[in-house]
């Protein structure tokens, strides 16, 4: 992937060999900085764009890019977009980037914040809000606090872009808010995710509707447990009531699960119950089941609690986390 000040010096020395960009990572105010119309305008094949703000930049607003960025960028064939950290003033701003973008179908969106949270309705009165997205494919939302300007977004503007979703990740989930939000995405979503992950949530995933979740309907599911943050709800038992809504054959083929920590003695009875429910016949299509283990003792503990997994051949159980994301 280049990044801004590679790739101006690329343009300069060479104009024909930034045709060959696939992936671009920069910042608001590097695209800002150049004479960024020509260098954007040689970017053909141009794949990927990551947008980040630094660390020591996080209490500047994003830069809105010229109109005549956005028009080059909306012809570039970009398929997968990032947007990193930024703090949006209005809500327009994002809205204008992203549907100057009709070729995207990966949108990634980590820690963004608006400025000004209230202004959302009001926003709504400044900009051409009509517009849509296209179809989304693979969708990614890490939260963060105060992180919802994304989901809120989406769900009151541009719903029709969620209804071919395939690939879904959320991560980090801050609030009983953030659940509530990562609910109502999946409601209205659930009968085309294929792929889910849900990552770095700890035990609050318990605040989060089962009934939402397309289980019967995934092929793959990545989830972790982490027994560092243990509180009354029982993540396990949570995942097993989320299996147990499985009534007809199902199409999960892959399972994993990273789980940090070590549970207590008197809660390890609670992986029995994911044997036996994901051993059930409506799981008929299930060919992998790996755990990723921090503790070298809860290797032994899952592989004896997982005893009709592991004869059926789908069990695997490694030690050390893995750090896997979306698909």
């Amino acid at each position: 992937m280049q990044t801004a000040s590679n790739l101006l010096c690329l343009f300069r020395s060479s104009p024909s060999r930034a045709s060959l960009v696939k992936a671009l990572r920069c910042t608001p105010e590097s695209l800002l900085s150049w004479d960024a119309d020509t260098v954007l305008a040689s970017l053909t094949s141009l794949q990927e764009l990551h947008i980040f703000q630094e660390d020591d930049d996080l209490d500047d607003p994003y830069r809105d890019l010229r109109t005549s960025q956005l028009l080059i960028l909306s012809a570039l064939p970009i398929k997968r977009l990032r947007l990193s950290g930024l703090r949006f003033r209005r809500f327009y701003h994002l809205h204008d980037l992203l549907c100057k973008l009709p070729s995207v179908d990966d949108l990634v969106f980590e820690f963004c914040i608006s400025q000004n949270p209230k202004n959302m309705d009001i926003d709504v009165e400044d900009a051409n809000w009509s517009t849509e997205l296209g179809l989304l494919e693979k969708l990614t939302v890490a939260f963060g606090r105060d992180n919802w300007i994304f989901t809120d977004y989406l769900m009151r503007y541009q719903r029709q872009a969620l209804k071919g979703l395939k690939d879904v990740c959320f991560s980090g989930a801050y609030s009983t808010n953030d659940y509530q939000r990562i609910s109502d995405l999946l409601r209205f979503c659930q009968d085309s995710v294929r792929n889910l992950a849900i990552r770095y949530v700890q035990c609050s995933i318990t605040w989060i509707d089962p009934s939402v979740l397309p289980i019967g309907r995934i092929e793959t599911l990545k989830f972790d447990i982490d027994y560092c943050y243990e509180t009354d709800r029982n993540p396990v038992q949570w995942w097993v009531s989320t299996f147990e809504e499985v009534r007809e054959p199902g199409l999960l083929r892959s399972l994993y699960i990273n789980v940090s920590g070590r549970c207590s003695k008197e809660k390890e009875y609670f992986w029995d119950e994911v044997d036996v429910s994901l051993s059930r016949d409506v799981f008929v299509h299930l060919e992998t089941v790996k755990l990723f283990v921090e503790v070298s003792g809860m290797r032994e503990i899952l592989r004896r609690r997982l005893a009709r997994l592991q004869s059926q051949g789908v069990l695997e159980v490694v030690e050390g986390l893995e750090a896997f994301g979306l698909f």
